[in-house]
């Protein structure tokens, strides 16, 4: 007799569509600022912030800080709503939050999120620890310069492109 098991995996949950044709346009993130569905996710350190909910505090485009490095999610598959992950630096993330406590880490406060608000989160660690660990091209070692809506890096030395893996 076979007995199944379900398991509860919320960082496995497919909460975001890619969106990968849309990466490519240049006009991308011009049309996701002039979008009213646009949400940003701002991180500091891979650090986001909470609202007094325990959900993820996202910005609309017009009130998130200027970004370090913008990446585009894609879209929530339940609403279709653009997410962007914005990377600030210190003095920006200071000024719309300057009590360090605040700031989550997925460890700490992962467990409290909705499995969408987590899968969303890790997407934009995992993307935001590629960028940081991609800086250079591992060939020729020049610094290499973000395309694609930062899901690409690219190495003009070498005309090569950079991907982040990408597991379903």
């Amino acid at each position: 007799m076979s007995e199944r098991i379900t398991l509860n995996l919320p960082l496995a949950e497919v909460a975001l569509d890619r969106d990968y044709l849309s990466r490519s346009r240049d006009s991308l993130f011009d049309e996701l600022e002039s979008n009213p569905l646009t949400k940003v996710l701002v991180m500091f350190e891979q650090q986001v912030l909470l609202t007094a909910d325990n959900e993820l505090k996202f910005f609309s485009p017009a009130t998130a800080p200027p970004a370090g490095l913008k990446v585009y999610l894609g879209k929530t598959i339940a609403k279709g709503e653009p997410i962007v992950l914005q990377i600030v630096e210190p003095t920006h993330a200071a000024a719309i939050e300057p009590n360090s406590e605040r700031w989550h880490h997925l460890r700490r406060s992962g467990i409290g999120l909705s499995s969408t608000e987590a899968a969303i989160f890790t997407q934009g660690l995992a993307l935001a620890n590629w960028h940081e660990s991609h800086r250079f091209c591992s060939s020729c070692g020049l610094e290499t310069v973000v395309q694609k809506a930062g899901w690409v890096r690219f190495c003009e030395s070498e005309a090569k492109e950079i991907y982040p893996r990408t597991d379903p």
